[in-house]
C-alpha cells in the first residue's frame, strides 16, 4: 500500500486522536512503565510553538491509517539558525524506510530555511537513536528520565527544616511580583548543565519572557506550583523548584526546574525544596500519584538526590545534532 505523506495545514480532532494512538502504541512497546503523553500534550506536538520562527508538520498514512509523522521547528530568539526535527513511526511499521521518507519530506523546507544546524532527540539505546545515527546525527547531551510514586517513595525520611538563614515561600500560577526579578536571576543557575555540548541555548531570562510563558500555560489550563528558598536576611532567591500539573492528567505532575545558586550549594537546599514540594502536592492534590522529571546524566549529584528521594530511572533521552550541509550531502536532490 503506497505511503501518502502530506503537510498538515490545519490540525483536526481526527489528527490529534490518530497521533495520540500512535504515541500510546510507541510508549506501550518501549516504555511500558511510563505514562504516555496526554491528549493535550499530543495536540501541542502538532501545533506551532509561539516562540519559534516557523513550524511544519507532515503526517504519513497508508490506506488512511497513520503510520508516522515528522515535525520541523525553525527556532527563534537565541537559537536562530537551529532547526529542530522530530520523526516518529508506529512500532509495527518500522524498518520499512518510513522514517527516512518522512525526513526526506522535510528536506526542502530545511534547505529553504537557510538555517545551518539541525537538532533532534531520541531515547538512548532504542531504534530511534540507531536510526538517527544512521542519518548522521551525533549525541551532544543526554538526560535520565525518572519517575517517583509519591505514596511509596522514601522522600519523607529526608524532609526537615530549612538550614539556618533560609526560608521557603510558595506560589501558584505566577511568581509574586516582589520576588520576580530575583527569581529570574536565579533561573540562570538552571542553565548550568554539566557535560552539555549541544548548540541549543536557553533563551535569555527576562521578567517579560517569564510573564509571557506564565500566561501561555495559564491559557492552556496548566497549573504551575513553585517553591523558593530565600535568604531570610535579604529576601534574595537562593533556589527554586517548580512542577506543572496539566488539566487532562490528574494523576501525574511534571518536575520542570530544580536549581540552587552556586554560592548556596552543598547546604541541602535542593533536598529540602523537593521534599517540601512533594508534601505540598500530597496534602493539597491527593489525586496526584506520581511525578516525572529529567536530569542531565552528567549531573550525578542531582541524580543521586532523586534516587534518595525514591525516584527510579525510566530511560535516557539523547540530544542529537548535525549540520544541514551534512544532511543535504546525504540526501542530494
Amino acid at each position: 500500500m503506497p505511503l501518502d505523506i502530506r503537510a498538515l495545514d490545519t490540525v483536526s480532532p481526527a489528527d490529534i486522536a490518530d497521533y495520540h494512538g500512535l504515541m500510546g502504541e510507541l510508549y506501550a512497546v518501549e516504555f511500558p512503565d511510563i505514562d504516555p503523553p496526554t491528549v493535550e500534550a499530543v495536540e501541542t506536538m502538532l501545533r506551532p510553538n509561539p516562540a519559534d520562527v516557523g513550524t511544519r508538520v507532515w503526517l504519513g498514512r497508508e490506506g488512511g491509517r497513520l503510520v508516522g509523522g515528522a515535525r520541523l521547528d525553525l527556532l527563534g530568539q537565541e537559537n536562530v539558525g537551529l532547526a529542530r526535527i522530530g520523526v516518529r513511526v508506529r512500532p509495527v511499521d518500522r524498518r520499512r524506510g518510513l522514517g527516512t521518507a518522512l525526513l526526506q519530506s522535510a528536506i526542502p523546507a530545511i534547505r529553504d530555511s537557510g538555517y545551518d544546524r539541525l537538532i533532534g532527540g531520541a531515547w538512548g539505546g532504542g531504534p530511534g537513536s540507531r536510526w538517527a545515527a544512521a542519518q548522521g546525527f551525533r549525541t551532544t547531551a543526554s538526560f535520565v528520565m525518572q519517575r517517583l510514586e509519591i505514596a511509596g517513595g522514601g522522600w519523607r525520611a529526608l524532609a526537615g527544616p530549612m538550614p539556618d538563614g533560609f526560608e521557603l515561600r510558595r506560589w501558584v500560577g505566577r511568581v509574586p511580583d516582589d520576588m520576580v526579578e530575583s527569581y529570574v536571576d536565579g533561573l540562570i543557575a538552571f542553565e548550568d548543565r554539566p557535560g552539555d555540548q549541544a548548540s541549543w541555548r536557553f533563551p535569555s531570562r527576562t521578567v517579560e519572557r517569564l510573564r509571557d510563558e506564565e500566561e501561555r500555560l495559564l491559557g492552556r489550563g496548566v497549573e504551575q506550583r513553585g517553591l523558593v528558598a530565600m535568604e531570610s536576611a535579604t529576601g534574595a532567591v537562593a533556589g527554586m523548584t517548580v512542577v506543572e500539573l496539566t488539566p487532562d492528567d490528574q494523576e501525574r505532575a511534571f518536575q520542570k526546574v530544580t536549581a540552587v545558586l552556586p554560592r548556596h550549594r552543598g547546604l541541602g537546599l535542593g533536598v529540602r525544596m523537593k521534599t517540601a514540594m512533594l508534601a505540598w502536592i500530597e496534602d493539597d492534590r491527593p489525586g496526584v500519584r506520581r511525578i516525572q522529571t529529567g536530569t542531565a546524566t552528567a549531573n550525578v549529584h542531582m541524580i543521586r538526590i532523586n534516587h534518595a528521594l525514591g525516584f527510579a530511572d525510566a530511560f535516557v533521552s539523547l540530544a542529537l545534532e548535525q549540520s544541514v550541509a551534512e544532511l543535504l550531502q546525504r540526501f542530494p536532490d
